[in-house]
């Protein structure tokens, strides 16, 4: 069977100086390199990450920002990210001008975490901010307040006095969108108010690591309560020494502490390696991917996915558009309300579209997913497509590049994901192709028993 192994940085991995001590580093490079598969799960940036893991050479991609971001190792570059909805980011925006609040904005912006902020709003905790992180490639001021909110945001912070920020917490701490914490910084007078989507977690985003790439068991390390959900929901799980009591109590074991090496010693007693597998090309990548592994049938009864050709002529696309919408609405008002959009060009886009039309519309409680192949699967797009998948992207949920790189299935994989987590399934399939990426996605759904509407 094929493990995961996933530790959290600061006071797990990572020794009471903020690095990597020497044992630690050589083990798990030696460890990785023998095909121990290994990546972390940190709260911090990925910039902060790896100043921190300075000569860690891991080839998985690593979590970030607690779940918001999936990143590879190499570039930092994110695979996956947990947004902020559309509607959320809107309903915050319009508080931090209700209570003259200038936030810290983190943004994917060309695919790249960036941290935006405005010139003219700067008090001591921002500027204490900014002078830690001199020289961060993603810090990018802006002098237009209509600049600060560019690309799309996953995390909000405001720095500032307990008093200013309380109303803010108070605002949005019991609202099912957002996870929102307050506390005060270590050895500073002022709090911070941090704001992210309540669908950012290292659970949810180890859960995609292991889906991508193929694994069938999670084996965790942590040692606070925000490394609780990932130890929860992984096979084996274990603590360090000084763990919080709910970590030590949770765990399948408590192991030594960061201090003396505690996670590399385990790994080095315990951890298999992943035999390497053939990787086929061509068509035989279609026939390697492994089978169906469908969530559980609740967590699939609201969910749909749609596929299509991608080549169309101008007059299909008339004609499907408002079939297109019209089918969105009836499957809204049957129940369903995830809806994953494939984002390739063609029919993917007029679907995506489709779905942003009835959000704009009242169905404000739609998550729109887009599930991409790979990252930048758009680069040799049009600049008219491209600007409509921008258009979908501003109103999706959550956003899943489902390999972390290209390679010949990238698409087939993508259409799996899709089916494992939906019920029901829209296509637009055209006879005498049944070969093709459609024609197998139909299949899938037909095989995985769910409804399927053929336009």
């Amino acid at each position: 069977m094929k493990t995961l192994y996933v530790s959290d940085l600061d006071g797990t991995l990572l020794d009471r100086d903020g690095t990597l001590g020497p044992y630690t580093l050589k083990t798990l490079n030696a460890l990785v390199s023998d095909g121990v598969s290994f990546t972390y799960a940190t709260a911090r940036s990925y910039a902060s990450a790896a100043r921190a893991t300075q000569g860690l050479r891991l080839t998985l991609p690593a979590v970030a920002y607690g779940g918001a971001l999936i990143v590879r190792p190499d570039t930092g570059r994110a695979v996956s990210w947990t947004t902020i909805p559309q509607e959320g980011a809107d309903d915050l925006v319009r508080a931090f001008r209700e209570l003259d609040l200038s936030p810290l904005v983190y943004s994917l912006i060309g695919g790249t975490d960036r941290v935006s902020w405005l010139t003219t709003r700067v008090n001591d905790g921002i500027r204490h901010y900014l002078n830690s992180r001199r020289g961060d490639a993603r810090l990018r001021p802006v002098t237009d307040a209509s600049l600060l909110y560019d690309g799309i945001p996953f995390y909000f912070t405001c720095i500032g006095e307990r008093e200013e920020l309380l109303p803010l917490f108070e605002r949005f701490s019991g609202d099912h969108r957002f996870n929102v914490s307050l506390h005060r910084e270590l050895y500073r007078e002022e709090y911070w108010c941090e704001i992210t989507s309540s669908a950012a977690s290292k659970a949810g985003a180890v859960a995609r690591i292991k889906s991508i790439c193929g694994f069938d068991r999670v084996v965790s390390f942590g040692d606070t309560e925000s490394d609780l959900d990932m130890l929860l929901a992984s096979d084996e799980s274990y603590a360090v020494a000084d763990a919080a009591p709910a970590l030590r109590e949770a765990a399948t074991a408590v192991i030594g502490s960061n201090s003396a090496d505690g996670v590399a010693i385990w790994l080095s007693e315990h951890a298999q390696r992943c035999e390497p597998e053939d990787e086929p090309g061509g068509d035989a990548a279609e026939l390697a991917l492994p089978a169906l592994s469908l969530l559980p049938a609740g967590e699939r009864a609201r969910a749909c996915c749609f596929t299509g050709h991608r080549s169309m002529t101008p007059e299909e696309r008339r004609e499907l558009t408002p079939r297109l919408g019209m089918l969105v609405l009836d499957l809204y008002r049957e129940g369903y309300r995830r809806f994953y959009v494939g984002g390739a060009y063609g029919f993917d886009l007029l679907a995506g579209l489709a779905v942003v039309a009835a959000i704009r519309n009242g169905c404000r409680d739609i998550e729109l997913v887009l599930a991409c192949p790979f990252p930048g699967h758009d680069s040799r797009w049009q600049a008219r497509d491209r600007e409509l998948l921008r258009r979908i992207r501003a109103y999706a949920s959550e956003e899943v590049c489902v390999s972390p790189v290209y390679f010949p299935g990238a698409y087939a994989a993508r259409n799996r994901y899709m089916i494992e987590r939906t019920s029901a399934c829209v296509a637009y399939y055209l006879p005498g192709r049944e070969q093709s990426g459609t024609g197998q996605t139909v299949r899938l759904a037909e095989q995985a028993g769910h409804k399927v509407y053929i336009l």
